[in-house]
């Protein structure tokens, strides 16, 4: 008879699976040149601008749009003219080689009067001949040719309106790299440890230790489009076969290979009493905080330039769609609301040591140990949410916990160990978090930062900085210094009063512990208030 075994599969969450093309398709060429045209023609008149980017943005995701125009840019973007106003029609004419000043003028002149002549022949004449009277016959030709606006049928005929020209200087298409195809390489992961551990525990003891195999990198997650046709997914009778890459997403022997799959020969008190907790970890111990901390970055700038997007959420956004409240993002941003960050209309992001100046995407940074550029056009990423909840900290102080430490519990607390605590509670207690939420496609993740308070030793030989506006360090650390021993009160009060929350596995009628569970809140519902004079 087989020994009985556990079996476990692992497969990467979203959040991990890169799938970032690096190189232009030529039909991205294509539409970002489009885009540059729409932008040359819109002359500086922000709603103007703002529909080019619309179109840009609508096909390929605010994210993906930006990474593109970054790859391919005017040479004189910056010397482009403004319109006199919104009613001006602008002609563009897109060139590589600039023309001479002469030329330009007089190109622009014939172009801007052909265009007013409309179906007028003896207009059109009139203006060829001024052209040929300037740069002669041969020339003349070979710049009606060779310099045509871009929009120059796409504009319709308007007699008497404002019209002008302007040449846009763009990059020669055949220096940019492209393919032909949009989708060129499988999504995969890189990001995660060289191996796992699978940990089993039993009343508190742990009674699996089992280390998985080594994990390749990058891990395919993916079909590859341009692999040989043997390799890619294909039907064989009713089922599907995979390629080499894949088949560890369906294969159970290939996943333990890879290191995505355990298999535990289990004892007999394994099958007799099972285990209370499964637990997976992994160390990433061939990439030390430099290689860590620039592979986090990269995930969320591919995330950010893809399809997918990537982006802060606010406090208190809709996550769901319901009846009558619609979700609070999509899988692609608004590009109404992308505009200003992709074309720097808002702020550069700057650090501050100020708790209640610092801008969210500092709070993100700050505790995953990012630069704060990685946000620098990332939506919400100048939001105070972290700030807000501190500021509201500040004001609550003198009838919350200010009036229960002066006045309800006087003469206990001296002055200075009052504003100590106010200190402390301002800077350090916070409702919203750590950090803010984020957004990875249409999936949002919440940013935990924890550690094992049982362990947590709090610096009493000058390991911290004095506060501003606080007096008495040795006082400061004496607080400091009793500061273990009153979280770990109140830890057993909070484990006290959790253990009679709702939650699953709880004893009872498991429809009546579900009904509570769905019942619960995550935020107050209602509130009281008084008024005192």
């Amino acid at each position: 008879r087989a020994r009985p075994q556990l079996w476990v599969r692992l497969f990467p969450d979203d959040c991990l699976v890169d799938t970032f093309e690096p190189t232009l398709s030529e039909s991205e060429l294509t539409q970002v040149r489009q885009f540059w045209v729409a932008w040359a023609k819109a002359g500086t008149i922000t709603d103007q601008e703002r529909g080019a980017w619309r179109a840009l943005a609508g096909r390929f995701g605010s994210g993906r749009a930006a990474w593109l125009i970054d790859q391919y840019r005017p040479l004189n973007l910056n010397a482009l003219p403004a319109k006199a106003h919104e009613d001006v029609i602008r002609l563009v004419v897109a060139v590589q080689i600039p023309l001479p000043a002469g030329e330009t003028a007089a190109t622009a002149a014939y172009w801007r009067a052909a265009w007013l002549a409309g179906d007028d022949g003896p207009g059109q004449d009139a203006a060829l001949a001024e052209l040929v009277a300037t740069v002669g016959g041969q020339r003349a030709a070979e710049l009606v040719a060779g310099y045509r606006p871009v929009n120059f049928q796409r504009e319709p005929h308007q007699p008497g309106a404002a019209a002008e020209v302007v040449f846009l200087e763009l990059p020669d298409p055949a220096t940019v790299p492209t393919q032909r195809l949009a989708w060129s390489q499988p999504a995969v992961v890189t990001a995660l440890p060289e191996r796992f551990v699978l940990l089993g525990y039993r009343n508190g003891v742990e009674v699996l230790n089992q280390i998985g195999a080594p994990i390749p990198s990058p891990l395919a997650v993916g079909p590859n489009p341009l692999a040989d046709p043997q390799h890619q997914i294909r039907p064989d009778g009713a089922d599907l076969e995979l390629g080499d890459e894949l088949r560890w997403l369906a294969n159970f022997d290939e996943a333990v290979r890879v290191g995505m799959g355990f298999r535990v020969d289990l004892s007999n008190d394994d099958v007799r009493h099972g285990f209370d907790q499964l637990l997976v970890l992994g160390v990433r111990l061939s990439a030390d905080h430099h290689d860590g901390k620039e592979l986090v970055e990269t995930l969320f700038g591919h995330h950010q330039r893809s399809a997918v997007g990537f982006g802060l959420l606010r406090t208190g956004s809709v996550t769901n769609n319901t009846e009558g409240t619609s979700s609070a993002y999509g899988a692609t941003a608004d590009p109404d609301q992308t505009f200003d960050l992709t074309f720097g209309r808002l702020a550069p992001l700057r650090r501050t040591g100020d708790y209640l100046a610092r801008l969210d995407s500092q709070w993100l940074a700050d505790t995953l140990g990012l630069d704060l550029g990685t946000f620098e056009q990332t939506t919400n990423s100048r939001g105070r949410d972290m700030g807000e909840a501190r500021a509201m900290n500040t004001v609550l102080w003198p009838a919350t916990w200010g009036y229960f430490m002066e006045t309800m519990m006087g003469p206990i607390f001296d002055e200075h160990t009052i504003e100590l605590a106010r200190w402390f509670f301002t800077h350090f207690v916070t409702g919203r978090g750590l950090s803010p939420a984020v957004r990875i496609g249409d999936q949002p993740y919440g940013i935990l930062p924890i550690t094992a308070y049982s362990r947590l030793q709090w610096p009493t030989d000058g390991g911290w900085s004095l506060p501003q506006g606080i007096a008495h360090p040795e006082g400061f650390r004496a607080f400091l210094a009793a500061l273990p021993t009153l979280f770990a009160e109140l830890r057993r009060d909070w484990d006290r009063m959790s253990s009679r929350v709702a939650h699953v596995g709880a004893s009872g009628d498991p429809h009546q512990v579900l009904l509570d569970v769905v019942g619960l809140h995550p935020s107050s519902v209602e509130y009281h208030q008084r008024f005192a004079e």
